[in-house]
């Protein structure tokens, strides 16, 4: 099957048994293709449990990444996976990906809430696509991107946004890519992970489950009614929180906090690949394109609604 990310395509291929897995990628949009001359993503995704009883031992915690020049391995042991990124070899042959798991955790919800997201998030950003730790939502073409820590209710109020006539652009992870005209949010898979207090809240019980995590959240695959969108360009930026402030009453960090946030959102990805020039340049112009305001949530989904679309409608930047 065909997906597109930053409209380069990604050719994921599912062995036997892991079709499910596929279907968390968002569709694309009409045929898939090389643009501008770009080099195809190929993603092989596998079950292979003799392949990973010689790399993950069953009393390691904790995942470990190994690095050889470009290439990228996550060997993670719950739920047991791997997911490796190889970069172009030789004349012709494109970069690649690779998934392997084995019967159970092909029916994690880790797993197939975001099936290879570090292997491809490795390969958008060795493209300039810099992966973000955001839910975001698109109203009109502009996106809002909402930062923070975990647990703070970005993807309760990106569901809720999306309920509301917002198109849901993704729940947890984004991507940016900076173009002559502004930066573009765009958007993977078109699945969810949400606490069990957000599934009650926000009526999700009906949505078609994918498992439980293994942090024990719920992953589903998002509901044929709710609207989605893969890319939109960036037009404001909040982070979110509950009982820090006045509800409702959007507030502009300081040059420094918005730094942190900014920098807490790049942060898996720097784990990764390290704090060089080219992301310590985009974190820097993040922050001077985009200021961050802070938003106290209330229980409200109209005024909450209000407040953001007058946001994104004036503009959200400097």
């Amino acid at each position: 099957m065909g997906v597109t990310l930053a409209d380069v395509a990604i050719d994921v291929r599912c062995g036997p048994g892991t079709e499910p897995l596929g279907d968390a990628f968002l569709p694309a949009d009409g045929p898939v293709g090389v643009a501008d001359g770009a080099a195809t993503l190929t993603l092989t995704m596998r079950i292979d449990a003799a392949h990973l009883d010689l790399l993950v031992s069953g009393d390691e915690d904790g995942s470990e990444h190994r690095r050889s020049g470009e290439a990228h391995a996550w060997i993670v042991p719950r739920p047991r996976h791997l997911q490796r990124f190889m970069p172009a070899r030789g004349s012709g042959g494109g970069p690649e990906a690779e998934l392997v798991v084995d019967a159970t955790s092909c029916e994690d919800g880790t797993v197939r809430a975001r099936p290879a997201v570090h292997a491809v998030a490795t390969w958008a950003a060795a493209r300039g696509v810099m992966p973000v730790h955001a839910a975001a939502v698109a109203r009109d073409g502009r996106a809002l991107l909402l930062v923070g820590r975990g647990g703070r209710g970005k993807t309760t109020t990106a569901l809720t946004l999306a309920g509301r006539g917002w198109r849901l652009i993704a729940d947890d992870v984004c991507f940016l890519e900076a173009t002559p005209t502004g930066t573009v949010v765009h958007g993977l898979y078109a699945t969810a992970v949400l606490t069990a207090a957000t599934v009650e809240g926000l009526g999700a019980a009906g949505w078609e489950g994918l498992g439980r995590t293994h942090g024990g959240k719920h992953a589903f695959r998002l509901p044929p009614e709710l609207p989605v969108a893969r890319s939109a360009m960036l037009g404001a930026v909040v982070t979110v929180g509950h009982g820090d402030g006045d509800p409702y009453r959007l507030t502009e960090l300081p040059r420094g906090t918005a730094r942190a946030a900014w920098l807490g959102a790049f942060a898996p990805a720097l784990q990764t690949h390290g704090p060089t020039p080219a992301w310590l340049g985009a974190s820097a112009r993040a922050v001077r394109e985009h200021p961050v305001a802070r938003l106290t949530l209330g229980w409200d989904a109209g005024r909450l609604d209000d407040v953001l679309s007058a946001l994104l409608a004036g503009g959200g930047g400097r």
